[in-house]
């Protein structure tokens, strides 16, 4: 198996701060950024322009764009217009990219799935994965306004895996992945796209997922529960979740959705699947299964409580805008 991995040498310039939060989103090159930053970001002689690209740019200037989005908390329509039809290989390709740019300064720890929703047996799914860094990992309770995008943000009920053991593929069984969990535990990633639409144009699957895929498959953020359970102790075929927020109506799902059958089998999945982009599931990684229950949008000062039938209770609030 050819290894995709392709060296690359870059700096970058890390953007901090909440005031990027701030409203009064304009258009510059396709990308929504707040007006108050407009300047921040000109192009110098000794720094290359990355909020815009063309059909000519490189991978690595695609991955360039796309960690430029994600500092300022925003979202592009770049990469649909400029890459209508990007295929799988190369949405892969320019993920690992970013991945080794940030584990110059972070550590990997984790992978997440994403599209592994299946209510409905008969409908043909499409799973992806994306990876988790440490400084991505958050606290229980109460969301930074740093972590919404252009003033919102949406957020998934999923369930996590803590491997005690390696899972290298291309064979790996439910009864491996069983034997390799450590313990599971209820999660909540928070999840915005940030590749958006050119024009009137649709995102449809399954150029959406391969876009997806550059962006890390839209995530943004993960908070863990604390309170662990061994895999043996959960029925996930009988498991669900409900999410509410504030006082709305309740949103609920069936972990039996996850890959058609369990959050289990999402692992198996993955175990077998990252072989083939030259990757491998390892002890001490976690994996989050994918969406049981999405709402896409909270926004400052809103509450959200997500309820498991066994896994427990998780609450997190988002804060107040000044």
């Amino acid at each position: 198996m050819a290894d995709r991995r392709t060296n690359t040498s870059c700096s970058w310039t890390r953007v901090v701060g909440t005031a990027i939060v701030a409203l009064g989103m304009t258009m510059c090159g396709g990308v929504e950024r707040s007006d108050e930053d407009e300047g921040a970001h000109e192009s110098t002689s000794d720094q290359p322009d990355v909020s815009s690209l063309t059909p000519e740019s490189t991978d690595e200037e695609i991955m360039r764009h796309m960690l430029w989005v994600m500092e300022n908390q925003a979202t592009s329509s770049e990469l649909t217009k400029n890459f209508p039809d990007l295929d799988r290989a190369r949405a892969y390709d320019i993920q690992r990219l970013r991945l080794e740019h940030r584990e110059q300064t972070e550590e990997r720890v984790g992978w997440k799935i994403g599209w592994s929703n299946q209510p409905d047996p008969n409908v043909p799914i499409d799973p992806v994965f994306g990876h988790i860094m440490a400084a991505d990992v958050l606290e229980p309770g109460e969301l930074s306004l740093d972590r919404l995008i252009e003033g919102d943000t949406g957020i998934e009920a999923e369930v996590a895996f803590w491997l005690a053991k390696d899972l290298p593929g291309p064979t790996v069984t439910r009864d491996d992945v069983i034997d390799a969990t450590a313990e599971v535990a209820a999660a909540i990633e928070v999840i915005k796209p940030r590749v958006t639409a050119h024009g009137s144009d649709a995102l449809d699957w399954p150029n959406r997922h391969n876009h997806g895929i550059v962006d890390n498959v839209w995530h943004t953020g993960v908070i863990l529960s604390p309170n662990r359970f061994s895999v043996d102790d959960v029925d996930f075929a009988a498991e669900t979740v409900t999410v509410v927020v504030n006082d709305e109506p309740a949103l609920e799902g069936q972990m039996s959705w996850t890959m058609g059958r369990d959050p289990i089998e999402g692992v198996v999945w993955l175990a077998n699947e990252l072989l083939e982009y030259g990757y491998q599931l390892s002890a001490g990684d976690f994996v989050i299964t994918g969406s049981v229950v999405y709402r896409d949008k909270v926004r400052p000062g809103d509450t959200a409580t997500l309820t498991y039938s066994s896994l427990g209770t998780m609450q997190m609030s988002v804060a107040s805008a000044p």
